[in-house]
């Protein structure tokens, strides 16, 4: 018995670490790329920052081998707003501007934090492949609020500043995760010792 009450406690612990832990090891408002070199990615230009209600704009130009092997490109995009909630990932619409080059754009909603992009491949033998080849590239808004921070931070250029000076109370994702646990943690102990 005190073998697996011991157990018990070094798991709540350990989850409890991972709980308060940064999600996301990418700093706040630095746009990410993905590595390209050596695939079918020839280049890709797109806009720097994101605004609410207005398109965001990537070109991408394939290779001439990826050309000629019928290589396809697409783009697929998420969305994630200031309140912490990520919509799911939608393919974006490319209009092909030149031979191998194509465009695009996305328009984000009202108080987003970032967008979330990948080119995803596919070739002749219909295989695919994401670039990055996990997570995303992101480009941030021109307002955003960084809720790994503690306390959350906002950044960005266009905030007002009312916004900027008033954080109010947002509990970050380490103190829910922190009481999602504790309160699992509980209700295990309570039902253990309800069938003992």
């Amino acid at each position: 018995m005190r073998h697996r009450a011991l157990s018990f406690s070094l798991l709540a612990t350990l989850v409890l670490l991972f709980s308060i832990m940064p999600v996301s090891a990418a700093e706040a408002g630095v746009n990410l790329d993905p590595d390209t070199a050596g695939t079918p990615v020839d280049s890709f230009v797109r806009d720097d920052i994101s605004f609410d209600l207005k398109a965001w704009n990537i070109s991408v130009s394939l290779t001439e081998n990826a050309i000629g092997n019928n290589t396809t490109v697409a783009i697929s995009t998420q969305i994630c707003v200031n309140s912490g909630f990520c919509h799911p990932p939608e393919p974006m619409t490319l209009e092909e501007i030149g031979n191998g080059t194509y465009s695009g754009s996305a328009t984000p909603m009202e108080d987003h934090t970032y967008i979330n992009w990948r080119f995803i491949l596919s070739y002749e033998d219909n295989s695919t492949e994401r670039l990055p080849a996990s997570g995303w590239s992101k480009i941030w808004s021109d307002c955003w609020l960084d809720l790994h921070s503690d306390p959350p931070l906002w950044g960005g250029n266009s905030c007002p500043e009312e916004v900027v000076e008033d954080e109010g109370f947002l509990p970050s994702i380490g103190v829910l995760g922190t009481t999602a646990t504790l309160m699992l943690a509980g209700a295990t102990y309570i039902n253990r010792k309800n069938k003992d």
